[in-house]
């Protein structure tokens, strides 16, 4: 028997509502932002971050907005990307990391909305990432949303959190294991 709703029938609309509900990215994907962060978190001795489900859900609920402003929460940090073609993990980390980086002043640390970004990917006790994406935005075609967990830029906290780089991206190859890799291709990190 079919359940109709204003003339459709009911079980349209329900799979309409599992697909919307359980939209999340590829696992080629997680598996590119979580090595295309800890390539980078390895140059300043950060702890590796792990994906969680949780943070990916806030963050692709979020992302489903297809607005690129930041949420007003305090349960996650978060970096947002926007673009008009379907960035790859390492361009978005480009712009979050290496264009920022040469910004920051360890001279003065704390919070800058031009190096926001690289403290949010680097912040040493952050453990767990998770990322969402938009790919119908009317202003950008890709917005990427990564959320943090715990979240970084804490006040007072800069001194601490954001480490110098201490590593070659060579050490870090060595660290990861083979295959052999240069910059910040890592391939093959967990």
């Amino acid at each position: 028997m079919l359940f109709f709703s204003m003339g459709k029938p009911l079980w349209v609309f329900v799979s309409l509502l599992i697909v919307c509900a359980f939209s999340s990215i590829s696992n080629d994907k997680i598996s590119a932002y979580v090595q295309s962060h800890n390539s980078r978190r390895c140059l300043h001795a950060a702890s590796d971050l792990e994906w969680s489900e949780s943070v990916e859900n806030s963050a692709q609920t979020w992302a489903n907005q297809c607005d690129f402003n930041h949420e007003n929460q305090n349960t996650y940090g978060e970096n947002l990307y926007a673009g008009s073609a379907n960035p790859t993990s390492e361009q978005v980390l480009t712009g979050w990391y290496n264009n920022e980086i040469g910004s920051y002043d360890y001279g003065n640390p704390g919070f800058s909305s031009t190096t926001g970004h690289f403290t949010a990917v680097i912040w040493s006790v952050t453990s767990e990432v998770g990322c969402g994406i938009c790919t119908t935005g009317s202003t950008y075609q890709y917005i990427v949303v990564c959320r943090y967990n715990p979240p970084g830029n804490v006040a007072g906290q800069f001194t601490n959190r954001v480490a110098l780089v201490s590593k070659t991206a060579q050490e870090c190859t060595a660290d990861c294991g083979p295959p052999s890799r240069q910059g910040f291709d890592f391939t093959g990190c967990s």
